[in-house]
């Protein structure tokens, strides 16, 4: 439900207020913390990872990737491990380069938050498959 206030709001103003990431975030934090300290810490510490890749990325574009949507694929990364949120990302950046090819986007900045969203089921719909691939 959040990623679609998310999207909604990065639609109407291109920015992701941080009180949308906040909650999510912390309920991540809760579900890891009750599977254990290690796995927890091992989460956060993905997260910071990447953060700071997409930081750098940023640095690299020139900008042209929000800082919100940075925040947004960090704290996913609480609730879907790097491989989950490389998943997310993958899609999020094909569906949203075949949206903006469909509506003849030409370098403008266009809301990413919805592609984030999609990002995220498709890789919470496809996390039962990539656990058993694996770690079989």
């Amino acid at each position: 439900m959040s990623t679609i206030a998310v999207s909604d709001v990065d639609i109407r103003t291109n920015r992701i207020p941080d009180q949308y990431i906040a909650l999510p975030l912390a309920f991540a934090l809760a579900e890891n913390l009750a599977l254990g300290l290690r796995f927890a810490v091992d989460r956060f510490l993905e997260s910071v990872v990447v953060l700071f890749a997409f930081l750098i990325f940023r640095r690299l574009v020139k900008g042209k990737f929000g800082l919100g949507d940075i925040k947004l694929i960090s704290a996913s990364t609480m609730a879907f491990g790097i491989v989950g949120v490389l998943v997310e990302v993958f899609f999020a950046s094909l569906l949203g380069v075949i949206w903006a090819m469909l509506a003849l986007k030409k370098g403008g900045r266009f809301p990413f938050a919805p592609f984030l969203a999609l990002g995220m089921l498709i890789a919470t719909l496809s996390n039962p498959y990539l656990q058993a691939f694996l770690y079989s």
